[in-house]
């Protein structure tokens, strides 16, 4: 059995990254390290300071490095005998745009291969097949009413877009989009109404989760979403939808 000792914390961030771990292994060495504990290294939230916002367990988190580093890394730290404990976070991602699981979700709803990632009640009486969106500071309707709600297009897909927050549409939405002039489209707020009213989620004020909400979440927190874990054949699959060798 491994029994860790002389451990010492690592913080993961844009402001130390594996190359300013790497500098620093001489000084630990000389401390007596024999152990590392490593924050979450997988890709998060762009300018996470913690890393336990993750928006994609399978990459390196790429302000922090590259898996060649971390091979480099883990080369090192065998020639100086020293052990590696990687802190995982593999009970919630970030409900944020970066990841592409849950986008997935907001675009398809349930049928979604992704759909069963995540531990969302889609029999909730107030959501109807709909996941809730708590990103809103003021009502739908004020939010609308306000012009702070639009649709916008990369060239490819289309997305309803809040603030720095951009979500994207269903099929049928972007279908019935094509060819339109968007920017005649949301001085138009009924219409955009009516978009939003077809969509997989439905948009809300971020405090009304403290009355009701559909999803599973990292205590009170609307931002880290809550994975299904415990089941085995979501947790052995790839962003694919294909199994992974189990590990």
């Amino acid at each position: 059995m491994f029994n860790p000792e002389s451990t010492y914390r690592i913080q993961f961030n844009k402001a130390f990254n594996f190359e300013a771990f790497e500098n620093i292994l001489p000084y630990l060495q000389q401390l007596g390290i024999k152990t590392i504990y490593a924050s979450p290294i997988f890709k998060a939230v762009p300018g996470s300071m913690h890393g336990y916002d993750i928006t994609d367990p399978l990459q390196i988190n790429p302000e922090i490095g590259t898996l060649e580093q971390l091979h480099k890394i883990s080369a090192r730290l065998k020639e100086l005998d020293i052990s590696w404990i990687q802190d995982i976070v593999p009970n919630h991602m970030a409900f944020h745009q970066d990841n592409n699981w849950l986008m997935d979700v907001l675009m398809k709803g349930q049928p979604s291969v992704y759909s069963s990632y995540f531990d969302i009640d889609w029999h909730h009486p107030l959501f109807k097949g709909k996941l809730i969106l708590p990103i809103l500071s003021k009502s739908l309707d004020e939010t609308l009413k306000n012009k702070e709600l639009s649709i916008v297009s990369n060239g490819q897909k289309f997305y309803l877009e809040y603030l720095d927050v951009n979500v994207p549409l269903n099929e049928a939405a972007a279908v019935s989009l094509t060819n339109t002039d968007l920017a005649t489209l949301n001085k138009d707020r009924d219409k955009i109404k009516n978009i939003i009213d077809q969509q997989y989620y439905v948009p809300t004020v971020w405090s009304d989760t403290d009355k009701h909400i559909n999803y599973r979440r990292f205590f009170t927190i609307n931002g880290l979403i809550s994975l299904n874990i415990q089941n085995k054949n979501d947790f052995e699959k790839d962003k694919q939808g294909n199994s992974l060798p189990y590990l």
